[in-house]
C-alpha cells in the first residue's frame, strides 16, 4: 500500500511485483522438503527459518536511516543559510529598490514583476485552500456501500475457491495419479509453478496499468475484474476433468489465479476509495473475507462425506465464480450510467445557457 501510495506513476506493476514475491516465497517449504528428505526434522528446519527471520528482520532494522541523515540534513541547511546571510550582507541594497533573486548559480539578477508576483501568490493560495479544504465521505457510509460490499463478495468467493483447490490438491492428486512417487513429483511440479508468480504478477499489474490509457477512475477495473472472474471459472471447469496433464494447466492457471485475486483486490480499493481511508478500507477487506472463508473447512468435511462428493463441491464453487462476475458488470452499469447523466445535464446546460448575439434565448 505505501509503495503504491509513494510511486503512483506505474503503482499497479510494483503492487503486482510485490504480490509475486509472497508468491515465490514458496521456495522455503522446497527447502524444508529438501532437507527433510535428506534427513533433516522439519522441526530443525523450521527453528533456522524462524532464526533467520530475527536476524533479517534486526539487520534491515539497524540499516534503517535515522538520526545520522537528519543532522547532516540539518547542518547542511545551516550551511546554507550561513551562505546566503553573507551574500546578502555584501549586496547593498539602496533604499526603495525591487527585491532580486538569484536564479541558482548564476551571477545575473532577475527582477519579478509586481503583476507576476501576485498572481503566483494567488495561485498558491487558491490550490492550497482547495488541497485542505477536500471534503471525504465518512468512513462508514463508505463501508456500507454498495461497490465496498460486492467487492468483499467478489474477494470472498474467490479466495475461497483457491483455498479450496489447494486444500484439496493433495486429495486431487490421490485420485488422478497411480502412485505415491507421481503425487510427490506433481506436487514439486505445483510448487516450482508457483515460483513463476513474479512473472505472474507483473502481467496482473501491466494489465491494470493499460486501462489508463482507455478508462478513468473506477471504470479501469472493470476488465481485470473480469479477468479474475473467468480464471476462477476456468479453475473450477478444469478440476472436472481428470488426467496428468490437465494437472500441469491446473498448476499454470492457479498461478496466475492467485497473482490476479491479491493484486486487483489492492488496485481496485486504492482506485476506488479516498486514499485517506485506503489502511482501513484494505485491512477491513481481508478481514471480512478471512472470516467468510472459514466456510472452506465446511467444504472439506463436504468433500469426505461420500464419494462423488468432491465434484459437488467443485459444482459449486463453479457457480460461486460465476457468480462473481456480477461485481464487474455491476461496475460497468454504474459509470456507464453516471456517463450518460453527465452527458445529459451538460445537454440541457448548454441549451438553456445559449444566447444569440442580440442577447435572446435561442432553441436547441
Amino acid at each position: 500500500m505505501q509503495v503504491a501510495v509513494l510511486l503512483p506513476k506505474g503503482s499497479s506493476v510494483y503492487v503486482g511485483l510485490l504480490n509475486g514475491c509472497f508468491d515465490s516465497s514458496v521456495v522455503t517449504q522446497m527447502a524444508v522438503k529438501t532437507l527433510h528428505d535428506s534427513g533433516i526434522n522439519r522441526r530443525f528446519s523450521y527453528i533456522g527459518v524462524a532464526i533467520l527471520c530475527v536476524v533479517i528482520s534486526g539487520f534491515y532494522t539497524l540499516l534503517h536511516p535515522g538520526s545520522k541523515n537528519k543532522t547532516l540534513n540539518s547542518s547542511d541547511a545551516r550551511s546554507d543559510e550561513d551562505k546566503q546571510k553573507k551574500m546578502d550582507d555584501d549586496v547593498k541594497l539602496p533604499k526603495d529598490s525591487i527585491n532580486i533573486t538569484f536564479n541558482n548559480d548564476e551571477k545575473q539578477f532577475e527582477v519579478a514583476p509586481p503583476k507576476s508576483v501576485t498572481d503566483k501568490e494567488k495561485d498558491v493560495s487558491a490550490s492550497s485552500v482547495s488541497s485542505d479544504d477536500v471534503i471525504y465521505p465518512p468512513v462508514g457510509s463508505i463501508i456500507c456501500s454498495r461497490i465496498y460490499f460486492f467487492h468483499i463478495l467478489w474477494f470472498t468467493a474467490l479466495l475461497l475457491r483457491f483455498f479450496y483447490f489447494i486444500g484439496s490438491v493433495n486429495r486431487l492428486m490421490v485420485k488422478t495419479l497411480e502412485n505415491d512417487g507421481q503425487v510427490s513429483y506433481f506436487t514439486d511440479v505445483m510448487a516450482y509453478t508457483m515460483l513463476g508468480g513474479m512473472l505472474s504478477s507483473f502481467i496482473a499489474g501491466q494489465v491494470f496499468e493499460t486501462q489508463n490509457r482507455w478508462f478513468t477512475g473506477t471504470m479501469k477495473t472493470v476488465i481485470p475484474l473480469t479477468v479474475t472472474s473467468c480464471l476462477a471459472i476456468l479453475l473450477s471447469s478444469l478440476a472436472f476433468l481428470s488426467s496428468t496433464a490437465v494437472l500441469y494447466a491446473d498448476f499454470v492457471v492457479l498461478t496466475f489465479f492467485r497473482s490476479f485475486v491479491f493484486s486487483v483486490n489492492m488496485d481496485f480499493i486504492i482506485i476506488s476509495f479516498p486514499e485517506k481511508f485506503m489502511s482501513v478500507l484494505f485491512g477491513l477487506a481481508f478481514s471480512i473475507s478471512g472470516v467468510l472463508t472459514l466456510t472452506q473447512y465446511a467444504l472439506f468435511t463436504w468433500t469426505e462425506k461420500y464419494d462423488g462428493a468432491m465434484t459437488h463441491v467443485n459444482i459449486a464453487l463453479l457457480c460461486l465464480s460465476i457468480i462473481s462476475l456480477l461485481h464487474p458488470v455491476l461496475i460497468f452499469m454504474s459509470q456507464k450510467r453516471r456517463s450518460i447523466d453527465r452527458d445529459t445535464d451538460n445537454t440541457i446546460h448548454c441549451s438553456v445557457g445559449s444566447e444569440d448575439m442580440k442577447g435572446l434565448s435561442t432553441k436547441l
